[in-house]
C-alpha cells in the first residue's frame, strides 16, 4: 500500500510543481486568509471569556458560589530549576535553536518575509504556522473551482463539506496523475 497525504512522494512532487508565478499570486491571499482566521479565533475566545465572567458575576451576586471561589492560589516563588552541565555548554532547546537559526543559510525558512517554509510542524513553537506550498496549492485549486472568494471572505470554514471534498479530491486526482507520469492538469 502506498503512502498518502502531505508526506507522500506524489504530494511532494505536486507541491514542487508549483511555479513561482503561482506562489507569488497566492501568497498574499494565503496571508490574508490566515490573518482573518486568527482574528476570528481570537474574537471567539474573547466572547467565551466575557460570557464566563458574566456567568460567574451572576452566580456571585446570587450567592450561589462558595466563599473564596475563584481566587487565585499563590504558588511557590523563588525556586529556580537546576541545570546540569558546564557553564559554556548549550543547554536545552532554546540555545540550540538559536545556534541552528544562525547556521541557516540566508533565504531559507521564516527569516525572509514572503519566503515559503518547508513542511512545518504546527505543533512546535508558539509562533504562527508558516505558509507552506501545500497552502498555496490548496488556494490555487480553490480558485480553479471558484471557491476563492468564499475562502477570502469566510476562511476555509466557510466552505461546505462538498466543496472541501472537491478541493481534496482534485488534489488527490492530481497526485495520482503525477505518480503515473502524466501532467497534473
Amino acid at each position: 500500500m502506498s503512502k498518502k497525504g502531505p508526506r507522500s512522494d506524489a504530494f511532494l512532487a505536486l507541491t514542487a510543481s508549483l511555479s513561482e508565478e503561482v506562489i507569488e499570486r497566492y501568497i498574499d491571499i494565503a496571508r490574508e486568509v490566515r490573518e482573518k482566521e486568527l482574528a476570528r479565533r481570537r474574537e471567539a475566545e474573547r466572547r467565551k471569556a466575557a460570557e464566563r465572567r458574566a456567568r460567574i458575576a451572576l452566580l456571585k451576586s446570587l450567592g450561589l458560589l462558595p466563599p473564596g471561589w475563584g481566587k487565585k492560589k499563590k504558588g511557590k516563588k523563588g525556586k529556580k530549576a537546576k541545570v546540569s552541565g558546564a557553564p559554556g555548554e548549550a543547554r536545552g532547546r532554546g540555545e540550540a535553536a538559536k545556534g541552528e537559526a544562525a547556521a541557516r543559510p540566508p533565504g531559507s525558512g521564516r527569516d525572509e518575509p514572503g519566503a515559503l517554509a518547508p513542511n512545518a510542524n504546527p505543533g512546535q513553537g508558539k509562533g504562527p504556522k508558516p505558509i507552506t506550498r501545500e497552502d498555496i496549492l490548496k488556494l490555487a485549486i480553490a480558485d480553479e473551482l471558484g471557491y476563492l472568494e468564499t475562502v477570502r471572505q469566510d476562511g476555509w470554514g466557510g466552505l461546505t463539506c462538498a466543496q472541501s471534498g472537491r478541493v481534496g479530491g482534485t488534489m488527490t486526482r492530481r497526485m495520482k496523475r503525477l505518480k503515473k507520469g502524466l501532467p497534473p492538469v
